[in-house]
Parts: structure tokens; sequence; C-alpha cells
């Protein structure tokens, strides 16, 4: 379904076939990800055969050229020698620890003269060497080759991470092993596995049998949302698994091979229902047994910090952890820890008083110290997610950056090491687009686009500070990715922008350069049967006032894709209308559009409802301004004539965080308004309520105005509603009126329940409609 379209791209795939050429084939662009440092291309190019040798200079570099082989052959079908030698000879790649002044993980490449020769000083710069050589191999005719190309790289950042959540579902060694083959092709060298949370505890830990017997196995396999989507079956059968420590080195052994490093996850304090299923006694007083959960959310449950049982049970287990993983570093969580139980229990209060802690917030901080102090006494370094600057970071501590880059900065400018892995937009578990019983999480618009050109090292930081920032990485948590076909179409093609942001340098990134890249790698992608998600030929519809008239855009994330368009609400096929520029809404209609090559349907059918109203278009005024993050489609955002959308945060909607939401819309004159309604999202798993209370007002002058309707949502809060809209609406005014206004009130924290207990919580508008 996709070959076709490809073909329309100048770079295209390992496997081309052209027609009539009956001379030395003539090598299309390279488009090696992530971008190199230096790369200058020759037009020349080195012929592969079966008499072809794979050279090696030092033993170092056996498993590299034996892996050069394997790959060439099952591209090519061609055999290949594989010698260890120190000689120089045509017709040979060569690879060799002769690079000198370049890091370990840097690599220099010339392919000319019918001879490919890679040096690096290290055998990690060779394995990466390797995958560039493998991305400039072409095919003409059945004739195999590498194309012609000088070439000098290194990394920019030493943590180029992805992570991947394996206790909300399971994944077996060979889909481990697949994964860390995903990263490697594109030199990341940090995996990142989630091995313990609430559903589930993954990791066999020989002095706690009870851990993987009890811990590892829940009821079913839960998350019924899944199941409501169609995304799997619950068989109502007991769900889980866990690897054995024999795994374990497997797969530390296959990572190191690839110059990929594991860091293993083993939660801390809080996501231990797993844990407290499996060993009660390491709960808080009064507490008893943990069930462990088939569902998303943050569990009280956590380690109790008063008693010495809990640390010397951590302790044991991070022996045996430190063991399987020669990683420098462990992660130890420290994220979600609720504190409801350690102000109940008196065995905490006494732990507070004993060591003269303020609060829970620094028994937290003296729960990480201790465990750091642990760490570093084996040579280990300590890692955890950015709540573990509450109360005090530990000495040495570095800090995972994921709610936005605040807790990245706090560390750097404390001259801690940060990794900046921000929800928006690295959170890969959250859908690139809005289509409905997708996996993942809703849309937050983590597309290649964003990915691609978010920066890790905040503007904030001085050049000193900016040092302690030392990589970057995106996460892929699995509570509503069930299957491995899921796990792929949410990774790719975003592991491309995330390749080329952790590798190449700021200077050097072009993203319309990296747009016509993309191609290439989908048909090796193809190639490799790998279910990478078809969003960037997805159409996303957009409008902007021009004019004070409201105009349709239409793109995609790929380059040179046909997009076919309806207005009247049916699905477009092959003959519909061909978009070429914006044009202007006009009255109320529903477009439909989807990408085409021919009469094939590459993507999914996009829509957008548009609906003409009275304020459509006209002046608003606001008294606070919306978070940038969540902007709704600008400052007519609200009067645009779109509805924000369930299945998305970042579709339609306005965010307000700190403030009140209040909007004045001048209709331009005096006329009769029959209804007014506005529209507020609630999904309290993104810390999004319901308003305090909705009040609309009209004016004739724009300063005397009269409340007209009010409502005051007094519901209580612990419902724990997953997600919907309300929509407030007066109807039958029949008044006069030019100015309207929009109030909202949100003041009330959110509720002990939640994980943000205390805090404000975010409140999102979307379409005013007057009518």
């Amino acid at each position: 379904m996709y070959e076709n379209i490809r073909n329309s791209f100048v770079i295209l795939g390992l496997l081309i076939i052209l027609s009539g050429c009956t001379e030395e084939p003539v090598p299309n662009k390279i488009s090696i990800i992530p971008r190199p440092v230096k790369m200058v291309e020759s037009g020349q190019i080195m012929r592969l055969s079966s008499s072809t040798k794979i050279i090696y200079s030092d033993s170092s570099l056996s498993f590299s050229a034996y892996f050069l082989r394997d790959q060439l052959t099952a591209i090519t079908n061609l055999t290949f020698e594989v010698i260890e030698d120190f000689s120089n000879r045509p017709g040979a790649i060569y690879l060799s620890l002769g690079a000198k002044n370049t890091d370990q993980e840097s690599y220099i490449l010339s392919i000319a003269d019918q001879k490919a020769i890679l040096s690096a000083s290290a055998p990690q710069g060779v394995f990466y060497g390797i995958q560039s050589l493998l991305q400039t191999l072409q095919s003409v005719n059945e004739v195999h080759f590498f194309a012609g190309v000088e070439i000098e790289d290194g990394p920019r950042f030493s943590w180029r991470g992805m992570h991947l959540d394996v206790s909300r579902h399971f994944f077996g060694v060979e889909k481990i092993k697949r994964y860390i083959d995903y990263l490697a092709m594109y030199k990341l060298n940090i995996f990142h596995w989630h091995l313990t949370d609430d559903q589930g505890w993954r990791i066999e830990i020989k002095q706690y049998p009870l851990l993987t017997e009890q811990g590892a196995w829940r009821k079913s396999v839960g998350f019924a949302s899944n199941q409501a989507k169609g995304l799997n079956k619950d068989d109502g059968k007991p769900y889980g698994g866990f690897y054995t420590q024999e795994e374990v080195k497997e797969i530390v052994r296959y990572a190191q091979d690839r110059a990929v490093t594991i860091v293993p996850e083993i939660e801390m304090p809080g996501h231990t229902s797993a844990v407290l299923k499996a060993y009660p006694t390491l709960a808080c007083e009064g507490i008893g047994r943990a069930e462990i959960w088939g569902e998303g959310g943050i569990s009280k449950n956590v380690f109790c910090a008063g008693k010495e049982e809990t640390f010397e049970f951590l302790e044991n287990v991070l022996n045996e952890v430190l063991e399987l993983f020669p990683s420098n570093y462990i992660h130890i969580g420290g994220d979600e820890a609720p504190k409801d139980h350690w102000e109940k229990c008196g065995l905490c209060q006494k732990r507070i008083r004993t060591e003269q802690l303020a609060d829970e917030h620094e028994l937290q901080s003296y729960f990480i110290t201790r465990m750091e102090k642990f760490l570093n006494a084996k040579d280990r370094k300590l890692i955890g997610w950015d709540e573990i600057l509450e109360g005090g970071l530990a000495p040495n501590a570095t800090v995972m950056s994921w709610r936005g880059i605040a807790g990245g900065i706090a560390a750097a400018k404390s001259h801690h090491d940060a990794v900046m892995t921000p929800g928006f937009p690295l959170y890969f578990n959250h859908r690139p687009i809005d289509l409905k019983n997708s996996p993942g999480h809703k849309s937050s618009n983590n597309t290649i686009t964003t990915v691609y050109n978010y920066e890790p090292v905040p503007a904030e930081l001085s050049a000193v500070e900016s040092q302690y920032v030392i990589g970057v990485q995106a996460n892929l948590w699995t509570e509503y990715i069930p299957e491995w076909e899921h796990v792929e179409s949410l990774l790719f093609p975003r592991l491309l922008s995330l390749a080329e942001i952790a590798w190449t340098s700021a200077e050097r990134k072009d993203f319309e350069d990296f747009r016509n890249r993309i191609p290439y790698q989908l048909s090796n992608l193809d190639r490799m049967g790998v279910n990478y998600g078809k969003d960037p030929y997805q159409v996303a519809i957009s409008m902007q006032m021009e004019n004070r008239k409201q105009m349709v855009s239409m793109a995609t994330e790929l380059p040179g894709m046909k997009i076919r368009y309806t207005e009247d609400g049916s699905t477009p096929n092959s003959s519909s209308q061909e978009y070429q520029t914006p044009f202007p809404c006009v009255k109320t209609m529903l477009v439909k559009a989807a990408a085409f090559d021919g009469d094939i349907r590459l993507s999914e059918v996009s829509e957008m409802n548009y609906l003409s109203h009275l304020a459509t278009g006209k002046n608003l005024e606001y008294q606070n301004v919306y978070n940038p993050k969540y902007n709704g489609g600008g400052d007519f955002g609200l009067i645009d004539g779109r509805f924000g959308s369930e299945e998305s945060i970042s579709f339609g909607w306005q965010g307000f965080d700190a403030t009140d939401f209040q909007v004045s819309i001048d209709l331009g004159e005096e006329i009769n308004v029959k209804t007014i309604s506005a529209g507020f999202l609630i999904d309290q798993s993104q810390w999004i309520f319901q308003p305090d209370e909705v009040t609309f007002e009209i004016s004739s002058n724009g300063k005397d105005f009269e409340t007209i309707f009010q409502k005051v949502y007094d519901e209580a809060r612990d419902q724990q509603v997953v997600q919907m809209i309300a929509r407030p609406r007066a109807e039958e005014l029949n008044v006069k009126a030019r100015y309207v206004r929009v109030k909202a009130f949100h003041g009330t924290p959110i509720p002990s329940w939640h994980s943000g207990a205390g805090t404000r919580p975010w409140l999102f508008v979307d379409e005013i409609v007057i009518e």
C-alpha cells in the first residue's frame, strides 16, 4: 500500500528497482538518520559482491564485523567473508581502531576507490559507523553498492535514551531484543527498562521469590478501556510474567554488543503495590496486603520509611540488580509517591522526629538520599524522576525531568546532571494523531515535528549550567499499549526524530532536510517488518484567521502527499477534490480529508467539523492569557468554529493553569442573542477538572455587564470521572447584546485522592458558541 508513494521521492529504499540502467549506477542522495556532523557525498559508488571482504583490525571488533556481514547478507542475499587482518585491501570493507583524537562513540567513514574504511578509537564508534554505512546502501537492477561519501561524526549528548515500561504490559525476551535493535540502528545508547510498578514486578530476585511468584501476576490483563477499543481481550486468566536472572544476563549481553547500556528502574518509595502484595510487612502501619493494580492511576501504596526492614529489603534487592546490570546508573523512580500513609504511620512520624525532618517531603528526601549513599558505596550513581527534588535533592543524584523542563533546570542550576524527557513532546505513549480506538494515551501533539523541534538544553541555562544537561530521552508507558504491534506503531517513526535531536548538534538540524530523509528509513522498516505508525501520511486540518475569514489548511508531515477532501461529510476518494491552497469556511461544514497515491488511500480519514455562528471571527479580549503549550488555535481559537475533542488535549483546547478564565467577545453590533454555550474538558488523569463556576454576562456598551446565566459545579470530586466534556448552555434568552463575557473559576484544589492533591487544577476551554 505504501510502496507506490515512495516512488515519488528521489530518496528511495534499500531495494529500489530502476529500469533501463546499463551504465555504472548513479547513487541517490544519502539519507542517514541521525544526520552526521560532517558529510560530503562524492557521487561515486562501491560495488558489493560475494568477493567483497570484511576486514577488521582488532579482536574487539569481531562482533561488529560479523554483525555487518549478517546485515548485508540479509539485504543483498550475497555472502561476505570476514577476516581479522591488519592490511588495507581494495574492494574491501575495513574496520579499524586507528582513529585518533575522537571520543569512544565517534567515527570516521570513507567510501571511495572501491573500498570502505571505517575507523574509530573504540568499538562503540565502529558499531555506530556501521549503522551509517548500512544507510548508504542502495541497489539498482540487482547491483548493490555503497554510495561514495566522507563522514566525520560523533554525538552531541552522552545520554541518548529510550524507555519501555514492561510492568503495565509484559513483553518477552525476543521482543526486548528487537527493541534494543531499534535503538542501536539509530545510535541511541541508553535503554531505560522500567521493571517494577503497581501493575507487576518483572525481575527475578532470588532472595525474595514471592516478588515473582505473587508480584508478577495480576488477576487478569485489566485496563478495560483497551478491550473497549478492541485492542486486546481479557480472558479473565491471571496476567503477567517476569525475566529470570539468566534472561536478564542474556539481554544485557545482547545490548552491550550493540553499544546499548541498560539502565534498570526499581521503583521506590511509591508504585509498590506488586511488592506489598508479596511482602505486606514492608507497608506502613495498619495498611496490610496490597492488591496488584489492573488499571492506570496512582496508588497510595508506598514503602514504610519508618521501618529498617524496608531499607534492608531494598539493599538486598539492589545487590542482586547490581550483579545483573553493569550500568553506572540505577534508576530508583522516586515519582508519584503519595504521602497519605506516611502522614498516618507512627513509625514514619517517629522517623521524621528522629531525623529532625520538617515534613513528609523531607522524609522522601531522606529515603532517596539513604538509597543514594548505598549505591554510591557500590560505585554506582542514582537517577530518578524529578520528584526527587522535593524536600531536597540527594547530593550526587541525577534528575530525569518529565513534568516539563523545570526539574531539569533546577537540577542544572544546582550543578546536578539532568536528562530531559518532558511529557510534551517526549512521551511516545501519547498518540501523535487523533484516531478513535487507537492504542496509547490521548494525543498531546507529540508528533514527528514537535519531537524534532524540541531543544533539550533550556534557554534559561547559562553556558556552564548547560553542561549539566547530559542528554535526552523519550518514554513509552504501556497502560494503553497491550500488544507489541502497538509498541512499534507508537515508537516509529518518532524514534527518528528522537535520534536526531539526541545525536546531531542544534546547528546541524534541518527539519525540511530531515523530512526528505524519512522515506528511505520507512523503506528500511518495511523490509524489517516493523509495524510503524502511518501518522506521517495523516492529513492535519487546521484553520487560520485571515482578514476576518476562517481559512482551512491541510498538510502532512511527509512532503509531496496528494490530499483529497470533501466538505459535505462524505468519505473522500480518489476522485474527490484535490487540496491545493487554503480555502475559506463560509458556512457550517464537515470537512474530511485523506492522503492518496493514485487510487490508493494512504491514511485514515481526518475530519474537522466547522460551525458558523454569531461569534465566529469576531474580536475578543482575554483577561488572562492561556498557557502557550495549550493554545487551542491561538487568540481566535475559542471562536473559530471548531470543537475540542475528547481524544486530544492538544486539539482545540485552551489551557489555563495558574489563572481563572475570562474572555469578552465583541459581536460588532447589538444583535438578538438566543443561546450561549461553552465547552470544558474534564480529564482528571491529566489534572484537568471541571470549573467551580461558570457565568455568562451581556452588555451593550462593554462596561456594564448583566449576568444572564450561572452554573455552579458542586458535585463531589471524588467520583474520578475519566474524561468528558461539560458544555453549560443558556437557552431561550432572546436578549439584545453587543458584548458577551464568559467567566470560569477553578480555584478549588485537586482532591486528596489524586496525585496532584492540594495543587490548582488545569482548566481547559473550547468553542464559545453564540447563536
